[in-house]
């Protein structure tokens, strides 16, 4: 996992990751558990390899209007998802579960 993400979770989340369990499976994209002092997470990253900018940007949309959904109480996964702030940084999607 990027030490970049980690440093992420730390400041944009107050996480802090004491265990990193990558996990196999998936084409191209990664997935890590992750375990902080909050609990155990989930996070994924998206391949650019797989995706074009263009599909990146609408898992994003939907990514956003997921959270969207939740903040107004209708029953949708739960992710902690910045868009904004992970894309402009790294050009990267990373949500976290």
């Amino acid at each position: 996992m990027d030490q970049r993400l980690l440093n992420d979770m730390q400041a944009a989340y107050g996480l802090t990751v004491t265990h990193i369990q990558q996990l196999p499976g998936g084409w191209l994209n990664e997935l890590w558990k992750v375990t902080t002092q909050r609990g155990d997470l989930l996070v994924k990253r998206f391949s650019h390899r797989r995706y074009s900018a263009a599909g990146l940007e609408k898992i994003e949309q939907a990514l956003e209007r997921q959270r969207q959904v939740a903040a107004q109480g209708i029953p949708a996964q739960r992710s902690s998802y910045a868009a904004e702030k992970q894309s402009a940084v790294w050009g990267r999607t990373y949500p976290i579960w």
